[in-house]
């Protein structure tokens, strides 16, 4: 029998990269605390779910106590305050965390283990042992650790062996190893080695075809390689195993939406929002978000790896809008907006579903909400500008388009509408500078050629106009009699001393 002096507890590095140690006689037995993978997100719940090191960053700890003063039951936010606490030698006051927490989500894979972890650093190795194997039993993955959590499985090793549990320790060993494959598997993935990835996934399912890491995995990397039909095989298989997989769903979908299976696509995304996941409810995917292999605009630069529910109502809102489903797509992306309010592209995509849906009044409030969150937002900018001039409220068209061609002075179309907007005010020389200029932008578009020999025109500079309507019957033949025919009445107005314009 090992005496308690003999067993000592060791170093307290930070969350993700932590070591809890054992040294049992000559043998030293490590516990090792799990890891996860980054990305900056817009939310301060995204920031607190995602951050890798977030035991060292005092705004991450701010930040949890300021959301557990707001939500004081969030057993996920509970779990992570406790593991906060527990890898800087605070386990005592970690302890009730954890019990807190698990009385609100006592299914909660992360939650069992960070207890584990506690009572590890609490000597309480018989306690960290059943939490452990209640974490295990689960076999559940969440949103955000879609790998099993290999660190976890090594210390019930070494909990087995000091506990004098040897006959558990095959299975634990076996499940170990099948981990680290999977691991593998996945910074193959991430190194662009997608058949030596494929190769690890095959043999892992063959051994074992009930692991959802690895058919998700597998799925992943089938999208990666554009081989859709098969990777929609993979995430049913990760469903049919684990139906709270929100991520399964996600995947799912945008597979079938790669196929062009639009309707497909919305069911998948929809049922991602019927179902409860593992664990961080508000998740639907991480770090899986930008494995599909195609980049989605609706994405901010710095969100590529976090879907929450917000993107997916936006996503079915894309899919809805394809379909010509305009009504179901306001629906979906006022859906987006009420998840997070600060979707101003949720906004402006909203508008133009309310602009075929005949709802002026409601495009224009949109607009104005999508330019009030993004005053730098071109589109809706550009689309408010056409709507006021509909509306003859010429001024403010003129200052919208004057904003997006101040944030893109190469905007071509801008520069058009309002060099026309300009012919309306009859302020000629503000329109012949814009025509002038998208001509050196694009000297081989013939439109604005046209638009600035018709100012020339106006201004009874009729060789100017001959000139540039020249010009653009060689760039546009195939507008050859329409130019003609301006060619005619220039010539006409030149010979008769008048001043008019068609």
């Amino acid at each position: 029998m090992v005496s308690a002096h003999q067993i000592i507890a060791g170093c307290r590095p930070a969350f993700l990269s932590a070591c809890l140690c054992l040294t049992l006689a000559a043998q030293q037995v490590i516990f090792c605390a799990d890891s996860a993978r980054a990305s900056e997100t817009r939310t301060d719940l995204e920031k607190i779910f995602s951050d890798e090191e977030f035991s060292s960053h005092a705004e991450t700890q701010r930040r949890i106590e300021i959301y557990l003063k707001s939500h004081p039951n969030n057993a996920d936010i509970l779990g992570l305050k406790g593991r906060y606490l527990t890898t800087n030698g605070r386990a005592r006051e970690a302890e009730p965390i954890f019990r807190k927490a698990l009385a609100i989500a006592p299914a909660n894979y992360r939650i069992l283990g960070g207890m584990s972890f506690c009572q590890i650093e609490l000597k309480n190795y018989a306690a960290a042992y059943e939490y452990a194997s209640k974490a295990n039993a689960l076999k559940l993955l969440d949103p955000i650790n879609v790998l099993p959590d290999n660190n976890m499985i090594e210390n019930m090793v070494r909990l087995a062996h000091l506990l004098h549990r040897k006959g558990d320790v095959p299975a634990l060993e076996k499940q170990l190893q099948q981990g680290k494959l999977g691991l593998a598997a996945r910074n193959f993935r991430e190194q662009g080695v997608l058949d030596q990835s494929l190769a690890v996934l095959d043999k892992l399912l063959k051994e074992d075809n009930k692991l959802a890491y690895a058919h998700l995995l597998r799925g992943v990397v089938y999208n990666n390689k554009s081989e859709h039909q098969k990777a929609i095989k993979d995430f049913d298989a990760v469903i049919a195993l684990q139906p709270t997989m929100t991520t399964a769903y996600y995947l799912r979908g945008d597979s079938y939406f790669e196929l062009g299976n639009k309707a497909k696509a919305l069911e998948s995304w929809k049922q991602s929002l019927n179902v409860q996941p593992a664990g961080y409810p508000g998740l639907i995917a991480f770090a899986y978000t930008a494995m599909t292999g195609r980049f989605r605009e609706h994405f901010e630069p710095k969100d590529e790896q976090v879907l929450n529910r917000a993107d997916v109502y936006y996503l079915c809102g894309v899919a809805e809008s394809d379909l010509r489903h305009y009504a179901e797509a306001a629906k979906d992306y006022g859906e987006c907006i009420a998840a997070d309010p600060g979707e101003y592209k949720a906004y402006f995509s909203r508008a133009v579903m309310n602009e075929r849906l005949n709802h002026p009044d409601l495009v224009m409030s949109d607009l104005n909400q999508a330019i009030k969150l993004n005053n730098r937002y071109i589109d809706a900018l550009f689309e408010r500008a056409k709507l006021n001039e509909k509306k003859h409220e010429n001024v403010l068209a003129m200052a919208d388009y004057n904003r997006v061609i101040a944030f893109n002075p190469g905007d071509l179309g801008a520069l058009i509408l309002r060099a026309e907007l300009a012919v309306r005010l009859k302020n000629y020389e503000q329109a012949l500078a814009d025509y002038t200029k998208a001509i050196n932008l694009s000297p081989t578009e013939d439109d604005p050629l046209m638009g600035r020999a018709k100012v020339y025109t106006l201004q009874g500079r009729y060789d100017n106009a001959l000139t540039d309507y020249k010009k653009a019957m060689k760039l546009n033949p195939q507008d050859k009699g329409v130019v003609l025919d301006a060619i005619a009445h220039v010539e006409k107005l030149k010979k008769g001393g008048a001043v008019s314009v068609r």
